[in-house]
């Protein structure tokens, strides 16, 4: 019996970005591809300004391989009843979109942080 299905939500850990996509490993024997196209549905340039190798990833599961150790996701299919039904599976945790995830401050200070916290140092 496989562990995943079509239509499942499952989290993902990213081991690669390439120009057309982003491998996700969810279990030790079993990895997926997400299309640069699954990522949003306005075009995305490049993908490695959405996606970084080591981020854990909530997509859907959308094709499935034929040994069901490979799958193709996406994050842009996840409904609001995904999330909902998500959240009632998961014992109401919060359900975090990574698109929905605003680090502009982040971006713009984290030079100034790094610098002041070795000065102190």
């Amino acid at each position: 019996m496989m562990k995943y299905k079509v239509g499942d939500i499952v989290e993902g850990t990213c081991t690669k970005v390439l120009n057309y996509g982003a491998f996700l490993l969810f279990d030790e024997n079993t990895q997926g591809l997400l299309h640069i196209s699954e990522i949003s549905d306005q075009f995305i340039y490049n993908i490695a300004n959405k996606i970084k190798v080591g981020m854990v990833y909530r997509v859907k599961v959308i094709e499935l391989g034929q040994d069901g150790n490979f799958l193709k996701v996406s994050m842009k299919k996840i409904t609001s009843e995904d999330i909902e039904k998500n959240k009632e599976e998961n014992n109401n945790r919060d359900f975090i979109n990574p698109q929905d995830v605003d680090f502009t401050e982040l971006k713009n200070n984290l030079d100034n942080w790094v610098k002041e916290k070795k000065s102190n140092a």
